[in-house]
């Protein structure tokens, strides 16, 4: 299988649709936001359904979340209010990128599994 990687951007939402309307699976990336992982998502979910529509097809989507990024950009809001690194630092990175993650699957599990989509996923829905 090819999976051609797509930036998640307002072009590259076109391009996802597209491609995945014609049967080719995408790799959304340069996701740094929950909003960036809906629209993706949604550019997708529309694809496929073309594709099923117009006969069917086999293609598969992922989109990938960078919260190493978000972790950095928190570095330095960190150090503007006085936490420059040791355990606190630390403690409160991780926490982060452990909340975004969180918020972005809650995204996906309330709002698009309740419409159906969890075939598309599979063991997700159940988690």
């Amino acid at each position: 299988m090819v999976m051609i990687k797509i930036p998640a951007t307002e072009a590259g939402y076109g391009a996802m649709y597209e491609l995945m309307s014609c049967a080719i699976s995408v790799n959304a990336t340069l996701v740094f936001s929950p909003e960036q992982a809906k629209n993706s998502f949604t550019a997708m979910t529309r694809g496929i359904s073309k594709c099923e529509a117009d006969g069917g097809c086999r293609v598969e989507g992922v989109i990938s979340v960078f919260v190493s990024r978000f972790d950095r950009k928190l570095d330095e809001r960190l150090r503007e209010i006085g936490i420059d690194g040791g355990r606190t630092g630390i403690y409160m990175r991780q926490k982060y990128i452990i909340w975004l993650s969180l918020i972005v699957y809650l995204i996906f599990r309330n709002t698009y599994f309740a419409k159906g989509y969890q075939g598309w996923f599979k063991g997700w829905a159940s988690s």
